[in-house]
């Protein structure tokens, strides 16, 4: 099944954030290493510790903690060369076993 493509939400991009998100991109990968591509998900008191001191909403964490999780679910898709259709194989299993009785 295909993707939709993405769509930016807005054309507006503040440049002076530029180095936070490199910062940013440069500790999720440190936290994939770290963890072995295994991040579990931190305890309740953890996000609530982080959510006051650093004036986030507990929605909005768990909700990142959550797609570090399911990271997998981005990987690009493969696409055969020459694909044309799937064939039903077990359609045509069924119609053979009803003929051999």
């Amino acid at each position: 099944m295909k993707r939709m493509p993405f769509e930016p939400p807005t054309d507006f991009y503040n440049e002076r954030i530029e180095a936070t998100n490199q910062q940013i991109c440069e500790l999720i990968k440190q936290r994939k290493v770290l963890s072995n591509n295994n991040p579990g998900f931190p305890t309740k008191q953890h996000i609530l510790a982080w959510c006051e001191e650093n004036d986030l909403y507990e929605d909005f964490l768990n909700s990142i903690f959550a797609h570090f999780l399911s990271e997998d679910m981005y990987k690009p898709l493969i696409e055969p060369k020459g694909f044309i259709k799937n064939i039903p194989i077990l359609n045509h299993l069924k119609k053979t076993m009803c003929f051999m009785r």
